[in-house]
């Protein structure tokens, strides 16, 4: 019985302290999968061709939602495993060193391992929801104030830049205009978005 605590501790340990650094260094994340440009997570689905805004709620992107809403619960699951293996362990080879008897250990083992479970789950969705809390969107850019970076040419003929702030971020996207060319330096508002990275504006007042 030693021998399992042991394999289960240095195991699970093991495992675990890997996720922890892998996560911290953003691999395992669900943005690999959305859409997206740079880290801008985007709420809306664009054509391609001209930039319009498609409909959000398509059957492709509710498919796409429980894909991934089974993809985290098969991660969880795996981690809960690893999570009772290692604290299975560790606490097995505690009861032991301390002479307890096997029923005792077993259910300290089995006890510690489920507590061990249910609290790193709450860790590791916490740092899942940092993580998301963070994500720039840029559909939040619409009807905020901006200035042009680079020149931006007039009647949609061409692309510009432009900066923002955009929670508590400072931004740049590409920018267009169907009015007026807008030179470096001009305030504008955006009033529409058109891609992963670009936005409409217009002068602004």
């Amino acid at each position: 019985m030693e021998n399992l605590f042991l394999i289960c501790a240095i195991f699970g340990s093991t495992v675990i302290v890997l996720q922890f650094v892998l996560m911290l260094l953003g691999f395992g994340h669900e943005g690999g999968h959305d859409l997206d440009a740079g880290g801008h997570d985007l709420g809306h689905d664009y054509d391609g061709h001209d930039g319009s805004v498609l409909d959000t709620d398509t059957d492709q992107n509710i498919a796409h939602h429980q894909s991934f809403s089974n993809w985290l619960f098969g991660l969880l699951s795996v981690r809960s495993v690893i999570t009772f293996m290692a604290f299975f362990g560790l606490a097995g080879m505690a009861a032991r060193s301390a002479e307890w008897t096997n029923l005792q250990t077993i259910v300290v083992a089995i006890a510690v391992g489920g507590a061990a479970v249910v609290l790193m789950n709450q860790i590791f969705r916490a740092i899942f929801r940092l993580r998301a809390d963070g994500t720039v969107r840029i559909d939040h850019a619409v009807g905020l104030p901006a200035t042009v970076y680079l020149g931006i040419p007039g009647e949609g003929r061409g692309w510009g830049k432009i900066q923002l702030m955009l929670q508590n971020r400072t931004m740049e996207y590409e920018a267009s205009t169907p009015l007026q060319p807008l030179p470096t330096g001009t305030q504008v508002v955006v009033t529409r978005i058109v891609g992963p990275d670009r936005v409409e504006v217009q002068a602004a007042g």
